[in-house]
């Protein structure tokens, strides 16, 4: 009685995939598959060397309720948000439609923005056959409300159209494309700067690192879970939307519980205040919290790819764990009142109690990590300080605490402050050398899986297409000395003698061959 899909990996498809350089295969929709013989459509016939197509076209609503039943988030991967539920006023406005005004649904919806890398035509070149790579870049919360009154509804969708316009994107900086796209098309429910930031590839590796990583298990608990992190918004939700079955639903929350669900805005929170002790900058809200967390991270992402590692997300679920037990211990301590100031209170505790730790020494995030929860002297210590910081806010010398604890010269004020740590606080911390080696083995590993794959696309892309990047470097006159000879060793791959790269060398050619693709050399 279960549905099952059946997907053949052979040698080839690994081999195809590898190729494309990607980290998943991109979707490919026939329309014949779901019972249609193509979309009818129009290309837009513009001016100038565009490095893109677009087509107006209209699309059965069933055909979008069949292909997002089968292939969910990922056809939202280029979206900024997943789907919202229909509790908020715009989706509940078009399961109404749906349900009582069937036919003007193409008149009421603005419609969908998607993308594809690439498109196939009828021989009459009036209809979309085929898509691959489609994106839904504005209208996803159109197209679940469809496949919504459809499941959970049993609603009829054969009178429902939507007008959809598609770009097929040419250019190689495809991620870039879709989601300066998305940026600019969306407006039904209002985007954040936050959710624009959602598909910086940073999100991306942390969410994969969430997927890969087991939590420990807890004494009490037998079963195995994970930490979700939720880039964009919605996605937990929707995650589960496909489990129509309570069993499906309960399995999915045994392995992500609600309580190990980190959002995007919450983990520029916590980091921001546990490894950049900035507690005045997490004061000043989600959005600027984020908007400092997201240029570090650029910045990091940028010079040193390789601190992006299991260690890494492993230290981020313990700054966390440290935020949410912070944020219950003063909340129910006995000098806290209801409505006081622990958004300030906590990130203030959190900042300087690391700030307070001799050098050469941190907190046992080991401990931490392998227990899912703090230890005990570190609570002790917690509660202690949290206290001693509600009092130092609150002096705030007429200024309103909150506008108060978004200074840095507060936060610099309080760092200053004398607070004598405790001797059982002290003997459980450890050599801040054994985490910076675990992470400095973690980088190494990464990097070097990274130079191994450089090396073996070097090979493979083979010399005749190094020796016409030459070429064409040379006919532009863009390329130095220097660069012809590091070349020439990838143009000798295939040769009687060929040259042997350095990893060294490798990553310099891999560097040269990334510059001339900015400037539009593909051979």
């Amino acid at each position: 009685g279960k549905q099952v899909e059946l997907n053949v990996w052979s040698i080839k498809r690994f081999f195809d995939l590898y190729q494309t350089g990607r980290d998943k295969e991109p979707i490919v929709i026939e329309t014949s598959k779901y019972g249609i013989n193509g979309i009818p459509c129009i290309k837009a016939e513009m001016t100038g060397n565009l490095d893109y197509d677009a087509y107006l076209a209209i699309v059965p609503g069933n055909f979008l309720n069949q292909i997002y039943y089968e292939h969910g988030s990922r056809l939202l991967e280029g979206n900024v948000r997943a789907f919202l539920s229909n509790r908020g006023k715009i989706n509940k406005g078009i399961r109404e439609t749906i349900r009582k005004e069937p036919t003007k649904f193409f008149t009421y919806n603005n419609g969908i923005a998607c993308t594809a890398s690439k498109i196939t035509l009828s021989s009459d070149g009036h209809s979309i056959v085929s898509m691959e790579d489609l994106q839904i870049i504005n209208g996803g919360q159109t197209t679940a409300s469809l496949t919504s009154a459809s499941l959970k509804d049993k609603l009829p969708l054969d009178n429902i159209f939507v007008p959809m316009k598609l770009t097929v994107v040419k250019n190689e900086d495809y991620d870039t494309m879709i989601q300066n796209i998305s940026k600019y098309a969306n407006s039904q429910n209002k985007v954040k700067d936050s959710d624009l930031f959602s598909n910086h590839p940073f999100h991306r590796t942390f969410e994969s690192l969430s997927k890969k990583i087991q939590a420990p298990v807890k004494a009490e608990n037998v079963n195995n879970t994970f930490w979700y992190y939720e880039r964009s918004r919605g996605k937990y939700e929707q995650e589960q939307f496909k489990l129509l079955k309570k069993s499906e639903k309960d399995i999915f929350l045994r392995k992500y519980p609600k309580s190990q669900v980190i959002k995007k805005e919450e983990l520029s929170k916590y980091f921001t205040c546990a490894e950049l002790l900035r507690p005045d900058i997490v004061s000043k809200g989600s959005e600027k919290c984020m908007a400092y967390f997201a240029e570090y991270i650029d910045d990091k992402y940028q010079k040193n790819l390789e601190y992006f590692n299991d260690q890494f997300f492993r230290q981020c679920i313990c700054y966390t764990i440290l935020f949410r037990t912070t944020d219950i211990i003063v909340n129910k301590a006995n000098w806290y009142n209801i409505g006081g100031y622990k958004l300030n209170i906590v990130p203030y505790t959190i900042s300087k109690l690391i700030q307070s730790i001799p050098n050469g020494y941190c907190l046992n995030y080991d401990l931490i990590w392998k227990k899912q929860e703090l230890y005990s002297s570190l609570v002790h210590e917690i509660e202690r300080l949290a206290q001693i910081t509600n009092d130092f806010i609150q002096k705030s010398s007429g200024i309103i605490v909150t506008e108060y604890c978004k200074k840095e010269e507060t936060w610099n004020k309080f760092k200053e402050l004398e607070f004598k740590l405790s001797k059982d606080f002290i003997n459980d911390l450890i050599s801040k050398t054994l985490i910076d080696e675990k992470m400095r083995s973690e980088m190494k590993d990464v990097k070097l899986s990274a130079n191994i794959n450089i090396e073996n696309e070097i090979v493979r892309l083979g010399g005749k297409y190094w020796r016409n990047l030459i070429d064409e470097g040379k006919r532009r006159k863009i390329l130095t000395p220097t660069e012809i000879d590091l070349l020439n060793i990838a143009a000798s791959i295939d040769s009687l003698h060929p040259k042997i790269a350095t990893p060294k060398q490798a990553k310099f050619i891999w560097k040269i061959r990334e510059k001339l693709e900015k400037v539009g050399v593909l051979v």
